[in-house]
Parts: C-alpha cells; sequence; structure tokens
C-alpha cells in the first residue's frame, strides 16, 4: 500500500513539474480607478508603491486603492507618460511625448526639465547609477541626477536602450542594433539585413538578463541571444513551440526563477532557458484566473516582492505572485493534468491506490498508480446515471459505491469496471426510497448508510436489501454528512435543520439545534460537514454560524469563529494535519485553525489558490499529509507542514498616506502646515483653529494573506489611553475638536501572538489662542474676581430689575394689542355708519319747502334708519357679550323646529340667488332646554353669512342635529361655493378684521360671525371651520345640552322669533347685486359717460339719480364688474368707492392708470376712511381727485366739472399744438402716449403705407381705443392726427430750406404733390406757395 501510495504523490509531482504550474493573475482596471487601460511602463519607488503609467495619466497603487495624476498647469506635461525611472528617494523621472518630468514626492509636486526645443516624445530610460540614458525622438542623451543637466550622446533616434556588464550601451533601432561606449562611441552595429536577407529584421526591444546576456526581441522572428563575444545575434529556438508565434516582442523581464517573461502582441511567454521551453498565457474569457486580460503586452515588471506586474495595451495591469508557497492544483482540461469535472463535490482513494474525484458536471475521473486517468460519466462506457456525483465510498468488498444527485446509487466492480444501478422505482419496498444521495458511510462489514434528501436508509451487503434508518426521527431531512466517534455514538449533520445523535448501544438519540439544552450558543442549524480529530472531538462545520466543538462533559456546543474570522462564511470540509490543526475549506478560501490558540489563518486567491469558493464534502487527507479540497474550478492539493513552515515574519511597514484637516487633503508646501508629505513628517505644529483632522495610514503589500495574519493599532496620547484596533486596510484616524495641547499619533502593526513589528509616531502641538495664552489667563483670573464681587453684590437686583421689565413689558403689549383691536374695530364701524349716513344726507339734500319726496326716497331714508338701528343693536350686544353682561335665560321647546322656522325666513333671499337650500335635521325632534335669543342669533348670522359668500345656483345647507354620546348640540352651516384658508380661520370669527388677502370676497368687515363666536363661548360651546375649495366651507357648532334634572322649566311650542327678520333684512340691504336694472333714466344726449362704482344698491341708486340729469351713466358693484364695462363702453369719468369685494376701488384706479388704453380718463375715489394715510394711498394710485363720507352732492358735481375743464384745456392743446419736442421729459401719461405716437410718425414720415394698422400695431392698442383716446385727447381721428405731423415737418422744411414742393411731399409719404397741397391747405389755410410767400423768414415748427 505505501508503495502504491508513493507512486501517485511521484505521479503528480511529474506531472506537475512537466508542465508548471498554472499562474493564478490578479488584475487591475478601470473599475479600480486606472486613469486609461493602456498601459506603457510598470515601476516601484522606494516606499513600495506601484507606479503606472498609461496613455491617460499616472497612477499610483498601494495594494488597496490607486491615486490618480492627470496633466495639469504645474504638474504632469502631457498624460501620456512613456517611462518611469526611480531616482533617489521619494523620486521619479518621468519620460512623456512632451518631455521629461521629475515627481518630488516628498513635496508632493512636479517640476518640469528643460529639454532641447527638438526633444518631446521620450521613448526609452535606462538607470546607470549617476546617469540615466534617454533614447527620444531627437536622438540619445544622458541626464544628471544630480545636477538635473541634459547631454546629447549620440543620433540615435527612436531605440530600445540596455546596458551591458562592460557599461557598454546598446540601443535597438529598427532595422539595427548599435554597440555605444559610454561617452557616445560608436563600437559596432548589427544590421538586420544580415540576419536575414530576404527581409531584414526589425528589432523591437532588448534586455540584460542577470546573468548579462542580451536578449533582443523582434517583430516576426521571436528572440535573438547576443553570443558571447557579442558580435553576433543566435536566434532562440524551442524544443516544444514555434518561435514565430512571438510576434512583435514588447518587452522582456526576468523573473526570480531565472526565467524570462515575454511581451508580445500575442501575450505573454515565460521562456525557460534550461529547458528551452515556453509557456504561452493569452487572454481568455473562459477562465480569467489563468490568463491575462489582453494579449498586447507592453510592460514587464519584477516588484521586490517577487511579484510580477504585466501591462497591457487594452487590459490594464494583471499581476501574480511567484514566491512557491506549495498550494498545487488540478484544473479541468488544462491540457497537464486534467479532470474532467470542473466542480470536484467528493474525493476518496480506494484500496488499490487509485483516486477518485466526484463532480457536479462531468462525473467521476479515477487515477491509478501508474498515472493512467479514466473518466466515468453518463456518455462513458460502462456509464453512470448521470453527470452529478455526491457521494463516494468503498466497501469492504473492494466495491466502489457512486451516490448521485437525483439518479440513484450506483456499484462499480474496479476489477472488470461493471456497473449496478439501484434506483427507486415506484411499488419497490424493498428498494431506495430517494434517488438524491448525499453521503455513504460504510458502518460495518455488513451494512452501509446512506445520507439522503429524505432521511438514512440502510443497505445491508449480504441480502441486497435497503431499509429505512429511524424512519420517525429522520424522515424528509436532508442529510449532508454521518460520522461516528469513538463513544459509539453516530453523528447524523443535517442541511437545513440541526444535528442529531444516536448511541448504538442504547438506542438513546438527541438533537442539537435551536433552544435545545446545550445549543445556546448555535446561531446555525445548516450543518454541512462533520470531522472528528486524532483526540476524539467531534467538529461541525456550519453556514454562517463558525466552527463548531461538541463539548462532552457539559455535553454542549461551543462555537469558534461566529463573529470574526468565520462570520458569513459555509465551512464546507474539514481536515487535520499533523501538528493537529485544522484545515477548512470555506466558501472565501481556506483556513488553518489551532485549537490550542484558537487562532486562524487565511488563504486565497491571492495566495495561489486556484478559487476562493470550495465544494461541500469535498476533502481528503492521504497518508503522506497531503490534504486536498474540491473547488468549483478543480483541486487544490498542499502539503500543512510545508505551508507552516515557510511562513515567515512578513516584511511590514507603516505608510502614512494622507493627511487632512476637517476633510481637505493638506498638500506640502512654503506656505502649508506641512512642509513635507505626512509620511516625511515628525512632527506637527497646528493653529487652534485646525484641530480637527484626519490621520489616513496602511500598509503597502500586495499579498492578501500576509493582512490576515496582523493587527494595526493606534491611539492618540494625550487624549487616549488604550489602543484602537483595527483589521482592514487602509484605515484612518479622525480627532475633532482638539484642545489645545501636546500631543502624540503613534501607529503600531502586532502580529497574531502581540509581537510589535513595526510602529511610528507623530508628534502635533496644538497652539491656542492669543486670547486664551498664559498671560491672558491671568488677566481672565483678575477680571473673573471683579466680576464675581459685581455679581454677588447685584445678584439679587438684577432679578428683580428683570421681573419688573418683562412684566411692564407683558403689560403694554397687552395694552397696545388691545387698543389696536379696539381701533379697528370702531375704524370698520364708523365706515358701516357713514355709508347709511351719506344715504340720507343725500335724500334730505332734495327736501325743501318747494318738493316733497317721493316714495322711493322715503322707502330709502327708512331702510337706511333701520340699517343704523340694527347695527347699533348688534354692537351694543356684541359690547354685551364681550363685558360679559349678557345673561342666559332657558326656555324648553323643540329646537329642531325653532331651527327650521328661523331657516325659513332667509329663503326668500335664497331664491334670489337660486341657491339649492336645504335643512337637515337628526333626530326630526329633540325637546330640551335653550336660550331661545342665543340659538337665534347664532343661526341666522350663519345663514346671513354663508349666503353673502354663496355664489349662483350654489349648495346651502342647515343641519341641527344631537350627538347622544357626547351630549351636545350640533349646529352645522355648509355653503359649497367658498373657500377659507386654514391660516385665516380664527381671523374670520374676529370683528371688523381684515386681512391682506387677494380674495376680496371673504374679507370680514362686520361683526355678525364674531357675535356667533361670542354666544357660542357664552354657552360653553365651541365652534370649527372646515374649508377646501373643492367642497366649500362649513361652520359647526357644538353646544352642551343642558338637562333639566328637577323638571323646573314647563315646555312650550309657542317659540318667538324676534331678531331673525332684523338679520334677514341686513342681509337683503348688504347683498351685492349685478343684476339690479338700470331703471333711472339718465340724459341720452349727455355729451359725457360717467362709469360709477359702488357696492352698496342704496349709494350706487342716489348718486346715479343725482349725475343723470348732466351725464350718461354706467353702474358697476366692484371693480371687476368695471374693467367689463370699460372694455364695452367709452366712458370718460369714473367715479368709485374704495372698499369693495374682489378688486377695491385703489386696485381699479391704479389698473386704469397704468393702462395704455384708460389711463386718460380721470378717477375720483370716494371712501369713507378719513385719515391721511388713506387720501396718500388713494392719490398715490393715480386718481385725480379723492372725496370723503359724508358728502355734498355740489361738491362731487363742482369736482367732475373741474376735470372736465382739465381735460378740454389739454384737448385744446393738442389740437393746436405744433409737433412735440422729443427731448422733452413727460410726466402726464396723456402726454408720453401722444409723444411716442408722433416719435413714430416721425420716423416714418417717407412711408406712404402709414396708415391706421401700422399706428395700432405700434401702439399695441385696438383700433377702437386708438381712434376714442386720440377723439378724447386732440379732437382728430388717426387719420388727421398722421397729417396734421406731416404738415408740421412740411412747414419747417418750407420756412428752412430750399427744396421743392414735390420733393417735400415725396420725403412725406404723399403719392401726389396735389395731394400734399390739398391736405397742407386743409391744416394751414393757404397752399404751400402761398406760405412760403408769407413767411420768408425761418420759423421752428418742430
Amino acid at each position: 500500500m505505501r508503495k502504491l501510495t508513493l507512486a501517485l504523490i511521484l505521479f503528480f509531482s511529474v506531472l506537475l513539474n512537466a508542465a508548471p504550474r498554472e499562474l493564478i493573475f490578479n488584475h487591475l482596471g478601470g473599475r479600480h480607478g486606472l486613469t486609461n487601460m493602456a498601459v506603457r511602463d510598470i515601476a516601484q519607488d522606494d516606499n513600495g508603491y506601484i507606479w503606472i503609467a498609461t496613455l491617460k495619466g499616472l497612477n499610483r497603487y498601494d495594494g488597496y486603492g490607486i491615486k490618480q495624476y492627470y496633466r495639469s498647469e504645474n504638474g504632469l506635461p502631457s498624460n501620456c507618460i512613456e517611462k518611469i525611472i526611480p531616482i533617489g528617494k521619494d523620486s521619479l523621472l518621468l519620460g512623456t511625448d512632451n518631455g521629461l518630468c521629475l515627481f518630488d514626492g516628498v513635496k508632493e509636486k512636479f517640476i518640469t526639465i528643460t529639454t532641447p526645443a527638438s526633444v518631446k516624445n521620450i521613448i526609452d530610460m535606462v538607470d546607470n547609477g549617476t546617469e540615466i540614458y534617454l533614447s527620444t525622438n531627437a536622438g540619445l542623451f544622458t541626464y544628471n541626477k544630480h545636477n538635473h543637466n541634459l547631454n546629447r550622446l549620440a543620433d540615435i533616434k527612436f531605440g530600445k536602450i540596455a546596458i551591458d556588464i562592460n557599461n557598454n550601451i546598446w540601443v535597438a533601432q529598427a532595422f539595427s542594433v548599435y554597440c555605444l561606449s559610454s561617452t557616445g562611441q560608436l563600437i559596432r552595429e548589427i544590421k538586420g539585413r544580415d540576419i536575414s536577407l530576404a527581409f531584414p529584421t526589425e528589432f523591437t526591444a532588448i534586455y540584460k538578463d542577470l546573468q548579462g546576456i542580451l536578449w533582443v526581441g523582434t517583430t516576426e522572428e521571436g528572440i535573438y541571444r547576443l553570443n558571447r563575444n557579442q558580435r553576433e545575434l543566435i536566434p532562440v529556438t524551442f524544443k516544444d513551440g514555434e518561435r514565430k508565434d512571438m510576434r512583435y516582442v514588447r518587452c522582456i523581464q526576468e523573473d526570480l526563477r531565472g526565467n524570462l517573461w515575454i511581451g508580445t502582441e500575442n501575450g505573454l511567454f515565460i521562456y525557460d532557458y534550461v529547458g528551452n521551453t515556453y509557456t504561452h498565457y493569452q487572454g481568455e474569457q473562459s477562465n480569467v484566473q489563468t490568463s491575462i486580460s489582453d494579449n498586447a503586452v507592453y510592460s514587464i515588471f519584477k516588484s521586490r516582492e517577487d511579484i510580477m506586474w504585466v501591462g497591457t495595451f487594452f487590459g490594464g495591469v494583471d499581476y501574480t505572485n511567484l514566491k512557491d508557497n506549495n498550494f498545487n492544483y488540478i484544473i479541468s482540461d488544462n491540457g497537464k493534468c486534467s479532470l474532467k469535472g470542473k466542480a470536484v463535490s467528493n474525493i476518496i482513494k480506494d484500496s488499490l491506490g487509485m483516486m477518485w474525484f466526484a463532480s457536479e458536471d462531468q462525473g467521476i475521473t479515477v487515477v491509478d498508480a501508474g498515472g493512467n486517468m479514466k473518466c466515468l460519466n453518463k456518455n462513458s462506457t460502462p456509464a453512470l446515471n448521470g453527470n452529478n456525483v455526491h457521494a463516494l465510498a468503498e466497501d469492504p468488498f473492494g466495491y466502489i459505491w457512486v451516490g448521485n444527485f437525483v439518479d440513484g446509487l450506483q456499484r462499480i466492480d474496479t476489477r472488470n469496471w461493471q456497473i449496478k444501478s439501484f434506483k427507486n422505482t415506484t411499488g419497490d419496498t424493498l428498494g431506495i426510497s430517494n434517488n438524491s444521495i448525499y453521503k455513504l458511510y460504510i458502518h460495518n462489514t455488513d451494512s452501509m448508510i446512506i445520507g439522503t434528501n429524505h432521511g438514512a436508509h440502510v443497505y445491508h451487503f449480504k441480502t441486497g436489501v435497503f431499509t429505512e434508518f429511524e424512519p420517525h426521527k429522520l424522515w424528509k431531512v436532508r442529510i449532508d454528512d454521518i460520522a461516528r466517534d469513538n463513544n459509539d455514538h453516530l453523528w447524523f449533520s443535517y442541511h437545513f435543520d440541526g444535528i442529531w445523535s444516536y448511541n448504538l448501544k442504547t438506542g438513546a438519540a438527541r438533537f442539537y439545534g435551536y433552544g435545545m439544552p446545550g445549543c445556546s450558543e448555535m446561531v446555525s442549524t445548516n450543518i454541512y460537514t462533520s470531522f472528528l480529530d486524532s483526540k476524539g472531538r467531534m467538529w461541525f462545520g456550519t453556514s454562517n454560524g463558525g466552527l463548531m466543538l461538541y463539548a462532552q462533559p457539559s455535553d454542549s456546543m461551543v462555537i469558534y469563529g461566529k463573529e470574526s474570522e468565520l462570520i458569513q462564511r459555509d465551512i464546507c470540509s474539514i481536515q487535520e494535519d499533523t501538528y493537529g490543526n485544522l484545515w477548512l475549506s470555506t466558501d472565501n478560501g481556506i483556513y488553518s485553525f489551532n485549537p490550542g490558540t484558537e487562532s486562524f489563518t487565511h488563504y486565497q486567491v491571492s495566495d495561489n489558490l486556484i478559487s476562493n469558493q470550495f465544494n461541500l464534502s469535498s476533502g481528503y487527507k492521504d497518508e503522506n499529509g497531503s490534504i486536498y479540497f474540491g473547488s468549483i474550478h478543480g483541486v487544490c492539493f498542499f502539503r500543512p507542514e510545508d505551508l507552516l513552515n515557510s511562513e515567515g515574519t512578513p516584511n511590514v511597514h507603516i505608510t502614512f498616506s494622507d493627511f487632512k484637516i476637517f476633510g481637505q487633503h493638506i498638500k506640502p508646501g512654503d506656505k502649508s502646515v506641512l512642509q513635507n508629505n505626512i509620511d516625511n513628517t515628525a512632527s506637527l505644529r497646528l493653529k487652534y483653529s485646525m484641530n480637527t483632522f484626519t490621520f489616513n495610514f496602511l500598509i503597502i503589500n500586495y499579498n492578501e494573506n500576509y493582512r490576515s495574519q496582523f493587527t494595526c493599532e493606534y491611539r492618540m496620547e494625550g487624549l487616549e489611553n488604550n489602543w484602537n484596533g483595527v483589521q482592514q486596510m487602509p484605515q484612518s484616524a479622525s480627532y475633532t475638536n482638539l484642545e489645545p495641547g501636546n500631543y502624540v499619533f503613534h501607529v503600531r502593526i502586532v502580529n497574531k501572538e502581540g509581537v510589535v513589528l513595526n510602529q511610528r509616531q507623530i508628534e502635533i502641538k496644538i497652539i491656542p489662542h492669543f486670547l486664551l495664552s498664559g498671560f491672558m489667563i491671568g488677566v481672565y483670573g483678575l477680571l473673573g474676581t471683579l466680576l464675581a464681587f459685581m455679581i454677588i453684590r447685584f445678584y439679587r437686583t438684577r432679578l428683580r430689575d428683570k421681573m419688573d421689565i418683562r412684566i411692564e413689558r407683558m403689560e403694554k403689549n397687552n395694552l397696545q394689542e388691545l387698543n389696536r383691536n379696539k381701533l379697528n374695530f370702531f375704524t370698520f364701524i364708523t365706515h358701516e355708519f357713514k355709508t347709511p349716513l351719506s344715504i340720507i344726507m343725500a335724500v334730505f339734500e332734495d327736501i325743501s319747502p318747494q318738493r316733497n319726496m317721493t316714495e322711493e326716497e322715503i322707502f330709502i331714508v327708512n331702510r337706511n334708519v333701520n340699517r343704523l338701528q340694527f347695527l347699533i343693536n348688534q354692537v351694543l350686544e356684541f359690547r354685551s357679550i364681550e363685558t360679559a353682561h349678557a345673561r342666559i335665560e332657558y326656555v324648553k321647546g323643540d329646537v329642531i323646529a325653532y331651527g327650521k322656522n328661523i331657516f325659513e325666513l332667509f329663503i326668500p333671499i335664497f331664491r334670489q340667488k337660486e341657491i339649492n337650500y336645504k335643512y337637515i335635521t337628526t333626530p326630526a325632534s329633540f325637546y330640551t332646554i335653550f336660550d331661545r335669543d342665543k340659538i337665534e342669533k347664532i343661526i341666522s348670522n350663519l345663514l346671513s353669512n354663508a349666503f353673502k359668500h354663496s355664489s349662483y345656483k350654489s349648495d346651502l345647507n342647515l343641519s341641527v342635529g344631537v350627538d347622544e354620546v357626547n351630549k351636545q348640540l350640533i349646529i352645522t352651516c355648509h355653503n359649497s361655493s367658498s373657500y377659507i384658508h386654514p391660516e385665516r380661520y380664527q381671523d374670520v370669527i374676529q370683528a371688523f378684521h381684515k386681512t391682506d388677502s387677494a380674495d376680496k370676497k371673504y374679507s370680514n368687515t362686520g361683526i355678525g360671525l364674531a357675535l356667533v363666536n361670542g354666544l357660542v363661548q357664552l354657552l360653553s360651546g365651541k365652534i370649527d371651520i372646515e374649508s377646501s375649495p373643492e367642497t366649500g366651507t362649513i361652520f359647526k357648532v357644538s353646544l352642551p345640552i343642558v338637562e333639566d334634572t328637577k323638571d323646573m322649566i314647563v315646555p312650550t311650542d309657542d317659540l318667538e322669533i324676534t331678531h331673525s327678520q332684523d338679520i334677514v333684512a341686513d342681509t337683503i340691504y348688504n347683498l351685492t347685486n349685478s343684476e339690479i336694472n338700470e331703471n333711472l333714466k339718465t340724459n341720452s344726449q349727455a355729451k359725457l359717460t360717467i362709469l360709477l362704482v359702488e357696492d352698496n344698491p342704496d349709494i350706487n341708486k342716489v348718486i346715479k339719480s343725482k349725475l343723470s340729469g348732466n351725464y350718461k351713466v354706467r353702474t358697476a358693484y366692484n371693480g371687476r364688474e368695471a374693467l367689463e364695462v370699460l372694455k364695452n363702453h367709452i366712458v370718460d369719468i369714473v367715479i368709485s368707492d374704495i372698499m369693495m369685494p374682489y378688486m377695491d376701488g385703489n386696485e381699479l384706479s391704479k389698473f386704469i392708470k397704468n393702462s395704455r388704453e384708460y389711463s386718460h380718463i380721470p378717477v375720483i375715489l370716494i371712501t369713507s376712511q378719513s385719515s391721511k394715510e388713506s387720501e396718500l394711498k388713494g392719490l398715490a394710485t393715480g386718481a385725480d381727485a379723492y372725496i370723503e363720507k359724508p358728502f355734498t352732492f355740489d361738491e362731487l358735481h363742482l369736482r367732475i366739472k373741474n376735470l372736465i375743464k382739465s381735460k378740454s384745456s389739454i384737448r385744446e392743446h393738442y389740437e393746436n399744438m405744433k409737433t412735440i419736442r422729443l427731448q422733452e421729459n413727460l410726466s402726464n401719461k396723456d402726454e408720453d402716449f401722444i409723444q411716442q405716437l408722433t416719435h413714430y410718425i416721425l420716423q416714418n414720415l417717407q412711408e406712404e403705407n402709414l396708415d391706421v394698422d401700422s399706428l395700432v400695431e405700434h401702439m399695441s392698442i385696438s383700433r377702437t381705443k386708438l381712434y376714442n383716446k386720440l377723439k378724447r385727447l386732440t379732437g382728430m381721428s388717426a387719420t388727421e392726427f398722421v397729417n396734421k405731423v406731416k404738415i408740421d415737418v412740411a412747414r419747417q422744411k418750407i420756412s428752412e430750406t430750399e427744396q421743392t414742393f414735390a420733393e417735400i411731399a415725396w420725403q412725406l409719404g404723399f403719392h401726389t404733390p396735389s395731394y400734399f397741397s390739398r391736405i397742407f391747405k386743409k391744416f394751414t389755410g393757404m397752399t404751400p406757395n402761398d406760405f412760403k410767400k408769407n413767411n420768408p423768414n425761418q420759423t421752428n415748427y418742430l
């Protein structure tokens, strides 16, 4: 058996040595932050940063992220960087397509190096100690590192450079290879035509290896080697492979094993010089891990960590670690050591020494001791039932058992390779009951336990019969693993449902899962694998629940790694090495667990694992100690002892990568807090305002496995006592609002044993503000003592004074608010009183001994007297409620019927607006105790208010109901056509409150709602308002129901209505009736038309009757109606009240005076507001006159007469005027209108088509408005006005020039001189000839 094992190991070793191990490549591209995928060069600086030059920018990679550098005014001279050479500490020399540039890493700045004007493109650069050789478009140069001088060496352009062991310079140009001395003297030249006469060889690359051998790359002939006497290029031929496969060699680099890495346009070639073979890597989509990202390889670089970096033209950077960490693998169909399936699901070795690899996609691959392979799947002969195999086992008789997914159980006889199948069939009670098999466990010489998707079965070898194992307990559970411990317990691992233990001796069973005894630490019941170690301990691998150990003494489960290393991990298989360490394959690489120290070591793809994702139950350890794990990409096998012995202390160094103040990067500079970059700074001196800052630090290492071997810790000495530990890199430490003082920021790297591997520190001093300096603190102490004395002395006095002032201020504010409300109240009530008073005065002006009053005038006087009486009564009622003098007088009756009687009084006025009204009751009647007078006033005022603000044909409802639960009387009044903004709910129930809202329709100028509010509060109720533009407004009154527990009040059905009639009459009085017929006869022969705008119907009618004798009077009841009258009729004067709904008088006056069509119309404002402020506000709108109520009609007639006379004078001025001077400063809008019109005519005098239409278009006014305005202002039509302007210009020209009449006529747009003469005579009374004779002197008519 040992010989077979050694033979198998030897077989794998031969395979692996004959075919070098596949490289695992990591990729850097655009998604990692690379500025461009076209890589030109790669280099490493002293700090360990990898610098990547591309066609579009420079990149710095630290193992975690990329920092980008682009062309800028004071930075890179070009985005296309061809070559990078590290020189000195923290400095780089950059060759671009626009000259040379030096990057100073300490100062973090780019310095442009002056070069000859002819030098633009830097092709190649090679470091030779104190000098750097440069190949450019202008020849070969040397660059001195110390003085930065550039000296021309030779006239060899566009070449690749190498330095041989004799310090000679070799330049590979297109068709020649030159050898030069260090002074530039040509030693020899090897021409391409000397190598190939038919097609001259074209050279593309040159490289010197560590042995001093020069290698030259070509376009079509692969690579050449320079012979020992350096006089001949010898073509390199390969044992296996065509040399011409290396098409267009771009670069050559030697690795740590002495192999040459050759970058071509056809991929990457790794040339083994000793074996004279090469391995070819190309870009493949099928297996990106073992392929490069692009075939066009332009640069190759070996870093200090022996990592090979490959730069491609379209794929960015690929890199791989060449250090041997003893991980080996077998990849599916890779042409070397080949498996048929990728997803390896189980591994065993049989008694004959054959290795069996089961897969989930291609069946089984069998490797015998001689290295022969055999593949078994559903297409082979013999054939498996399927390709998805999950379990393998060898029984005591040498048969191999195969458990398939959904394809049942099979037995393989390796002597003749015959296969027998066992599948579940309908009605078969002796066979297996489920065809999905996950585990095969050989229990003893007579039986095998089978774990399936629905429980466990036992197969008896002697009888060939299947029986169910504990069917009542293992029914419908998926069993992934079965193991037996040293105490004869069988352990069944459920895929979903925990662990089941069975005692073979006693038959006792125990379940381990959530809520069970001893399972308090369990966080997962997904158990994928189990393992019995060399000490007899049972281990279980879970999904997302860590590694579990069964503690036999306490009969409980102990969990490891569930909150750290193994968090969110699936443990697929467990094996043990010779040191007692456990090796776990997972869905994120392989973990090594030391049970003694309880520590984990993590291995991933970056450590040359074949994959990070391994497969369930796929683990095996052979007699030699090698462990095999199956993954989704093949098999990975290794010797744990070799891995542990090869692990040394990693060379780690802390690097400070950035320093920020308030989140802003601090760049080094003369005026900066950093003189050098933060990594080269030992101490910081910060101002007091810079007390919030961040340190960024990292460990530059490109091996992810090293990062899991240590912990980074930091602390701020002077602020923190404990270290802050972090695992992830890069890391940042931020500190905010630090107090002035001295601090030290410490960072250190600690391994798992607590040994400090590296540590760094930066001292920080935060300078205090001058006001917090020592001197100022002494001053503060003295001042503080004085202040303390003053505070103690005056503390009580100040408190008393502050309280007195606060009380006085509150009383003053309350008094001011009270006075303001009273002033508003009496201002508005005065207006209400003055309006009927004006009506009465106007009517009684006509009462004289010679004239009797008409019935209509008597009616008007009587109605307004009654209104005065009603208003006075309301004021007294409101005042009595406000001063708490109102009394409550209860009666007992049907409040529902009483409300209906009040509602019916309003029905006639509802019909005037064709309102849809409704009275709603719930219940139909309700006898209770209530104050009849108060209820009547509440309902009447609510109905009056709702009617005033209802539109025609809208809805108005009154509801009186009872809320028996809350014992309340509910009165609701709703109208559908009004809206109150929620911010104005409280305003509308205040007496005579007026807002600045644009919706004047709902401005409250009465005390009806205020009276309702006061009455509701008097009755201990409340009033609520709900309003929306869609549904209208609802006033809801809730009053408590008063109970007569002693029946002291006698019920009555005769409830008198005393106030509602007055409220109905007042509602009719205030009705804004725009449909009142203009019955009063007006003087139809009157020349002037007056527009009267007044919302009160009575005063509207009275004023109209007084004016109708002398003028034609048109009426409107608000500003909106007035605008419609102006649009449809010619109006000479507007007389308007100020306080009106929709649009008040001030707004109407402002509109008229700012309108081009109506600005000539005089406006007289009438108001009851007698303050000077109100008068100035009205005149500011442009009104021509302002009259206060009450007024006499003699005053009104006189104001109208004066305005008419003033307008007549203006018209005469325009009729007799010469053409207006354009430079005159105008103040009157009418004169401005005439001036604009005249200016337009003067600019278009020669236009024959200068007519009314062109004037209308220019002035933006209708034809009718133009005619009316000119007629009123000048007495002329538009045509006459145009001709008059032209004739005035003609008179000027005749007087001042010697032009003929025909020339003047043509210049003024007259089509014939005769027509010009006729028009001239019409305006001047003489012909042009007579005018010239009578006016010999020049006269200015313009």
